[in-house]
């Protein structure tokens, strides 16, 4: 795996957390 496709990854992979844990924060 080359340095940017794992960086985007890795990105994608705390965008996903961010997300569901703002979720989870509001209770929805």
């Amino acid at each position: 795996m080359t340095t940017a496709l794992f960086i985007d990854h890795f990105a994608r992979k705390l965008e996903n957390l961010a997300s569901s844990s703002i979720l989870k924060g509001q209770g929805n």
